[in-house]
Parts: C-alpha cells; sequence; structure tokens
C-alpha cells in the first residue's frame, strides 16, 4: 500500500455538510466524492463509459476466480504480472466501469481511497473573509429578491490529505493528473453555487503542472487540458449548445489580472449569475442550468439538482486573481449505464 501527503491551499471556502446539513469538520467521504465526481467528468467528456456506482456491483467470488485467471494466462505466456495489473485486468474483464475501478462500487473499496484529513479547527470556527450571512439580489426588496446563505463556519486555509493507493503507478497515471484538473477547473466540498471548493494543492517533490494526461489503460489516454473550451468570451458562451455537442467544460475568464478580494470577487460572481437566472424564460432549463432545490417541480428537471454555472476564482502564481465561471452544461447528454 502507498500513501501520499498533498496539502491542500484554500482559495475560496471550504464547505463539507454532515446528515443534518451542518458543517463541523472537514468529511473524508465529501472530498473523496469530489475526487470520483471530477474523473467522472473527465471520463464523459473523453468518451469514456461511466455507470451509476450505486448499481454497479462485483461479485467478490467471481472478482478472485477472475484475479487467478488472469495470472494463470499470463504465466502461460511468460508474463510476470502484478497483483494490482491483474486486479485491474481482472475488474476490467468484469466490466466494472473506470471510476468503479479507481473509487469503489458495491463490494470492491477501490483502487485510490481518502485515509485521512489533518485539519486546523481554528481555521473554520470564524470568518476570515467577512461573508455575508445573506446576500440579497436587492437589498432594498428583500421580499421579491433572491437570497443567497453563505455556509457558516466553513475552512479557510491548510490542510493535508493522505490519500492511500492500491500501485504506485497510480500517482502519475492517475492522481496527479485528477489533483492538477481540479486545482485548475474543479471544486471540491458543498455550495460550490456560491464559488467555494476551490483549492491549490501542494505535494513534496512534486510539480503537478507536469501532469496533464490520465491513463486509465491501453488505449485510454486522455489530455485534461482539451476538455475545458477556453475561448469563451462572454457569459452566454456558458450556455452556447456547442459545449453538449462536443461534451466540452466551458471556462469564461471575466478578468485574469485582478485584485480584488475574494469576497468581492463571490459576490461579485453570485449577483450577475442571479441576473442570468431571472432572465431564463424556460423552467426545465433554468432549473438545469442554474440548479434547483425542489423535487419533482417539473417533468424534465427532478431536483435537487445541482448547478452547471458555477463561479469560478483561481489564484496565479504572482498572487493576483483570475475569476469568472466554469460551465458543466456538458451534462445535459450524460446518460448513465446500468
Amino acid at each position: 500500500m502507498i500513501t501520499v501527503n498533498i496539502k491542500a491551499n484554500t482559495t475560496t471556502p471550504v464547505w463539507t455538510g454532515d446528515a443534518w446539513g451542518e458543517f463541523k469538520k472537514l468529511k473524508p467521504q465529501s472530498i473523496q466524492g469530489a475526487l470520483r465526481f471530477w474523473f467522472e467528468v473527465i471520463c464523459y467528456a473523453s468518451e469514456i463509459d461511466i455507470k451509476n456506482y450505486n448499481e454497479e456491483k462485483l461479485d467478490d467470488k467471481k472478482f478472485k476466480s477472475s484475479i487467478k485467471q488472469v495470472i494463470d494466462n499470463a504465466a502461460e505466456n511468460g508474463e510476470n504480472m502484478t497483483i494490482y495489473n491483474a486486479k485491474k485486468k481482472a475488474l476490467h474483464n468484469l466490466g466494472v466501469s473506470y471510476p468503479s475501478q479507481y473509487f469503489g462500487c458495491n463490494g470492491w473499496r477501490g483502487f485510490i481511497r481518502i485515509k485521512s484529513i489533518e485539519q486546523d479547527y481554528n481555521n473554520q470556527s470564524k470568518n476570515p473573509l467577512g461573508l455575508k450571512r445573506v446576500l440579497y439580489k436587492n437589498p432594498e426588496d428583500k421580499h421579491k429578491s433572491p437570497k443567497w446563505y453563505f455556509g457558516h463556519p466553513y475552512y479557510f486555509g491548510t490542510f493535508v490529505i493522505t490519500i492511500e493507493l492500491e500501485d504506485e503507478e497510480l500517482k502519475a497515471n492517475v492522481l496527479y493528473p485528477l489533483l492538477r484538473f481540479i486545482e485548475r477547473y474543479g471544486f471540491i466540498g458543498g455550495k460550490n453555487n456560491l464559488g467555494y471548493g476551490r483549492v491549490r494543492f501542494s505535494i513534496e517533490e512534486v510539480n503537478l503542472s507536469n501532469y496533464s494526461s490520465l491513463i486509465l489503460g491501453v488505449g485510454h489516454y486522455v489530455d485534461t487540458e482539451k476538455i475545458v473550451s477556453k475561448d469563451i468570451s462572454e457569459f452566454k458562451g456558458l450556455l452556447a449548445e456547442r459545449l453538449v455537442r462536443n461534451r466540452k467544460i466551458g471556462l469564461y475568464v471575466k478578468d485574469d489580472n485582478c485584485n480584488l478580494e475574494v469576497k468581492k470577487m463571490i459576490e461579485e460572481l453570485i449577483l450577475e449569475k442571479s441576473n442570468k437566472r431571472a432572465e431564463c424564460i424556460d423552467k426545465n432549463k433554468r432549473h438545469f442550468i442554474y440548479g434547483s432545490t425542489k423535487k419533482d417541480k417539473y417533468k424534465e428537471i427532478v431536483g435537487p439538482n445541482a448547478t452547471k454555472i458555477i463561479p469560478w476564482i483561481d489564484k496565479a502564481e504572482n498572487g493576483k486573481y483570475q475569476y469568472g465561471y466554469i460551465s458543466l452544461i456538458l451534462l445535459q447528454g450524460l446518460k448513465r449505464g446500468v
């Protein structure tokens, strides 16, 4: 078993809720879920099949039998196969999807697992950004304007994630490229509709900028930069149907050399997004793109439904910020296997 210690530095607050929707501490299962979610997004954008992990199940007896068969076949061909590669091939032979191979499913715990999170509890007892509890679209019209509830407390600072890996090759092939992608474009934890969850990762003696390709298996090399469309120059480009057709994540950068405080950027992005939501007349489209907390309110959108337009803030090496939005409307075309 291989362990990797990853230092995470928050760019925006990180929030993970418990069963009661309250934040007590950073939850390993929430961070694990974020790793899996972005891995699945990458797979879908790269036209790699994914399945519903709640319905995907691995039979232990069939798995052990398949491992033995793989090893026996390798021996007959004079090959020296590691247990990890035998497991990987056995999972593939049994039809287990890549997300479930790496992050688990019913009957299988996965090749990549979060062991622990080391956190400074002083970093979650304060409100260092000065975020208000409620932000109104129009403070003078509190009854008609939408309300935005910032999660308090939240975590803002550094924390260390310890991850267990089944094999050494998982570092360069899967983990490092995935972390690089998340720190550039993704989020961890909840309340991403408020811009929460943006982090930067650091690993001792590792430069994550050198890792942009996932190596999942023979014929499956994924350049994670190619699934992001960066030619969007205005907000309406985030909604372009071509993102769905071409399976692209949309990135709209409003400013790439910003001196604003994080609080100001968050508030600006939320207010603009709120105005764009109000302009969307089609209810089904509005609830898919901008999110909904209502269950079965409309025939085509079953809530709660996460927003597909997410405020995005990134801290550059020069200490200044980039900010804008990430679009995940490509997921409109996602049809999970069973």
